[in-house]
């Protein structure tokens, strides 16, 4: 947001009352004499002479910044122009003595950003000293909650323009803010909507040579990935997530059965969805889509397969699509199947423990037994 378009969040009459509210502690502590409920007070101010650093004096330490001496200015307010000129005032005091410095409440600027120079004092005040401010928990709340809405209607407004952009207007409103998330979204530094768009318009051209349903290929491009945008938040694989989510918002079988696929999950029985695949390969694979490097990739790879290798019994291991799956093959004469099982449960949490990887990865324990007789 910007900060001349920023809109209030405590309304123009409620800042407003901010204003005088400080205008009136300044005053207060201005003036020698006040009166409340009829009641003269008087305050004295005296000069704390000892404040000030001595020869044997040594400095001390505080969130990694040094104070000369342990005094503190503590609590300055905002949101009055005369507090915007007592504090840069104290803020060069406290530079000269190496004092710390402690500004009042701020959330007055998560309502005006016009408050902002009354606390900007930390030019002034130095990079040793130490400056400290707060903001009260009910304030951040607020904030936070109205920075989810708008975010949600971001999100909304982005799904929806890629949704009609791509020619599908009828997208159920739900599933715009999950395709919207997509834009935050990256696999190995690739946008994952950017990715989403360029695998439907590659899955429709194939399928105009081919003669194929270009409109089914389109639209399943456009879901290929949508499990991607919760992946981090529930169980499963993204096509498993996505799945569901498209099957609930009432995508037709063709549809889903197109996007699931492209990873080997399931046999693609149409044309569509093996278009969906190869759309998907080849946007992944363009020089400059992705950021990992070879070698990585390589690493990770014998990274699975050296926790396989590393259990007695086991014979080979496979790491296959891209890193998403090991294979493990045991000796069925040292491993029987109660075994076979722990290991699978072991590896996977060596896997989750030692490793870093995008989604999920699948770990299979294969145990074969064989008769073997030779008739002469």
């Amino acid at each position: 947001m910007e900060p001349n378009q920023q809109s209030s969040i405590l309304g123009k009459e409620v800042i407003q009352e901010a204003r005088e509210r400080k205008s009136d502690h300044i005053h207060l502590a201005i003036q020698s004499q006040t009166s409340v409920r009829e009641m003269d007070h008087r305050f004295y101010y005296e000069p704390m002479i000892s404040a000030f650093p001595t020869e044997t004096q040594e400095p001390i330490t505080l969130a990694g910044k040094i104070m000369k001496v342990p005094v503190w200015v503590s609590s300055m307010t905002g949101g009055h122009t005369l507090s915007g000129f007592i504090n840069r005032n104290l803020a060069r005091a406290c530079n000269e003595f190496g004092m710390g410095m402690g500004l009042g409440s701020c959330r007055m600027l998560l309502s005006d950003d016009t408050f902002f120079e009354d606390f900007n004092v930390r030019s002034l005040i130095g990079d040793e000293q130490p400056l400290f401010a707060n903001l009260g928990i009910a304030q951040i709340e607020e904030v936070v909650e109205k920075t989810k809405i708008d975010m949600d209607l971001h999100l909304k407004e982005l799904g929806e323009a890629a949704a009609i952009g791509l020619g599908f207007p009828d997208v159920h409103p739900k599933l715009h803010k999950l395709i919207g998330r997509l834009n935050y979204r990256t696999s190995y530094g690739q946008n994952v909507l950017d990715h989403t768009k360029e695998v439907a318009h590659i899955a429709e051209y194939m399928a105009a040579e081919l003669g194929a349903d270009q409109r089914l290929a389109r639209r399943a491009g456009l879901f290929h990935d949508i499990g991607k945008a919760i992946d981090r938040e529930v169980e499963g694989t993204h096509i498993e997530i996505g799945m569901e989510l498209l099957k609930r918002f009432g995508e037709k079988d063709n549809v889903i059965h197109a996007m699931s696929c492209h990873h080997g999950d399931y046999e693609p029985k149409t044309v569509e969805a093996m278009l969906i695949t190869a759309a998907d390969a080849l946007s992944a694979a363009r020089p400059g889509a992705r950021r990992e490097m070879l070698e990585t990739y390589v690493k990770r790879l014998e990274a699975l397969e050296a926790i396989a290798n590393s259990y007695k019994g086991v014979q080979k291991s496979f790491a296959m699509q891209a890193g998403r799956e090991i294979r493990i093959m045991v000796d069925a004469g040292q491993v029987n199947d109660d075994q076979a099982f722990w290991i699978a449960k072991d590896v996977t949490k060596r896997i989750e423990s030692e490793m870093q990887y995008p989604g999920q990865i699948k770990v299979t324990v294969m145990r074969e037994t064989r008769a073997v007789e030779y008739a002469r």
